[in-house]
């Protein structure tokens, strides 16, 4: 019977082209060490939109029985609905007693609940050794369990998920493979983003949400650290906006791009040690950054409370009272700022000017029409009630989470790429790419929610064959691991394609 484990130590002499193989036919022929014992019992903790797909894949095995909780029990019963051996019920995460008593009913928990939650649910997990799963970063609190974990016989499988997880299995297949050919990756840029498909691009931002906006908004705030050609470069919080520059990844996207916090905690992780270049970004549409910058720049990401934002104040109702709060109409308008007023019909030509020097786009015409034209569509110049939620940032995030969203029947894009520089032992380049790129399905489960779902059941369902032989806390960087997940996605339709441009 051929397992992971065994290829894994055929490695030095077949190569990971040879183990691939070896692991695609096992797949294929079901050869893949499995538990025959009925009942596999899964605790899956959330039921948000990336639990269907992880479910869907679960129930491929007649024996896996699984289990969702969520706090809203209508939540659970709809992702039970329609699917058999799938058992809902209610729960508070915040429960410890709750939730303990559900983790020792199991042999797996699968965690989609907030990140913060997972070392709670780690520590009961290892005190009954139970096996988890979740698609989040590991923490610094998350990696002191890992000698816990490993003393308790049990996997606390982290970051696979899409990004962190299918981005590390692409990077590690590339940079094993160089290495066992004699060469090194002296270079690796990855970058990835959720968006939607060009077809139902229709907002000026160019962005919709699945979930609360505020993450992602909130984002462009964060620092970012990483190395271009041996120099590190720091990016203060809130300076990320100033460094966005466009991209030529793929010739059908029109695309820019930021740093992603900090690329250098995976050299270790990649064994990476030298390298010059270490990058690691997010992917939107061009022009979100423009917009994202001018709400910036007006105050509209303020988080700090303000007492008109309160639902109890009567002070300012509308979004035109609140723009106006922010920038105060200015005595005198430029002829530019009429021209552009007067082609969007915007009456409030005196406010447009104000936003304009406000946002540093006075002297920026195209780019002025750009925010203006989208100040526009979003409401900021009419009589449209607020949504007040206390903050600019969440009262701004309650308008966008009902403009800004997926209509019935539209598609979701996801889209990653990695680009290695390659050195090889007789001192030639080489460049290589390694592309994702997956479409949700109208009036089907969207690309994001496959590309993170599915991992993570994958990654259950080899941690309950047998298939997993480390233990402790991972995430999806050895041979053993990466190979046969790749393989498997490439089977439910998600697939990596490589290139040397």
């Amino acid at each position: 019977m051929t397992s992971s484990l065994s290829v894994h130590r055929l490695l030095p002499f077949i190569g990971i082209a040879g183990a691939a193989a070896i692991v695609a036919l096992a797949f294929k022929s079901k050869k893949l060490k499995c538990c025959t014992r009925r009942g596999r019992k899964i605790l899956v903790l959330g039921a948000g939109f990336v639990a269907g797909p992880l479910v869907d894949y679960l129930l491929k095995r007649s024996d896996n029985q699984i289990t969702v909780a969520s706090l809203y029990l209508r939540d659970a019963e709809a992702l039970a609905n329609g699917r058999s051996n799938v058992h809902p019920v209610s729960l508070n995460v915040a429960d410890e007693a709750a939730v303990e008593a559900l983790v020792a009913k199991h042999e797996i928990v699968i965690s989609f609940v907030p990140y913060t939650l997972h070392v709670p649910i780690a520590r009961l997990c290892i005190k009954h050794k139970k096996h988890m799963v979740t698609a989040s970063y590991v923490s610094d609190a998350m990696r002191e369990l890992d000698a816990p974990a490993k003393a308790a016989g049990v996997v606390i499988f982290n970051e696979i998920g899409l990004d962190p997880g299918i981005d590390h299995l692409a990077a590690m297949k590339v940079i094993d493979e160089v290495k066992e050919l004699g060469g090194r990756v002296h270079a690796f840029e990855s970058w990835c983003g959720g968006l939607p498909a060009p077809e139902h691009c229709d907002n000026p931002l160019g962005y919709k949400f699945s979930w609360s906006p505020r993450g992602a908004l909130m984002g462009v705030m964060n620092p970012a650290v990483y190395t271009k050609n041996s120099q590190r470069v720091e990016i203060a919080a809130g300076s990320l906006l100033s460094t966005v520059k466009p991209l030529s990844l793929h010739m059908a996207y029109n695309f820019e791009g930021y740093a992603n916090r900090d690329s250098l905690k995976y050299i270790d992780a990649y064994g990476l040690h030298g390298i010059e270049t270490m990058f690691r970004g997010t992917v939107r549409y061009n022009g979100y950054s423009l917009i994202v910058g001018s709400f910036v720049s007006l105050g509209l990401m303020n988080d700090g409370k303000n007492p008109l934002l309160e639902e109890s104040s009567t002070q300012i109702s509308t979004w035109l009272e609140a723009i106006l709060m922010l920038a105060p109409p200015a005595a005198i308008s430029s002829p530019m700022t009429e021209a552009i007023c007067a082609s969007l019909n915007i009456s409030h030509v005196q406010l447009a000017e104000s936003i304009l020097v406000k946002t540093g786009l006075a002297a920026r015409e195209s780019d002025a029409t750009t925010v203006l034209k989208a100040f526009r569509w979003l409401g900021f110049f009419s009589d449209e009630k607020l949504i007040k939620k206390g903050t600019f940032i969440d009262t701004l995030c309650a308008m966008l989470e009902k403009k800004l969203v997926y209509k019935q029947g539209e598609k979701d894009l996801v889209f990653m790429q990695h680009r290695f520089g390659i050195t090889w032992a007789d001192g030639s380049k080489e460049n290589r790419t390694s592309t994702l790129i997956a479409v949700g399905k109208k009036n089907g489960p969207s690309a994001m929610s496959r590309t993170v779902g599915i991992p993570a059941g994958v990654a259950a369902q080899m941690i309950l064959d047998g298939s997993v032989a480390s233990r402790g806390v991972i995430i999806p960087t050895s041979k053993d691991v990466y190979l046969p997940l790749i393989t498997e996605l490439e089977n439910e339709g998600i697939r990596l394609v490589e290139e040397v441009v």
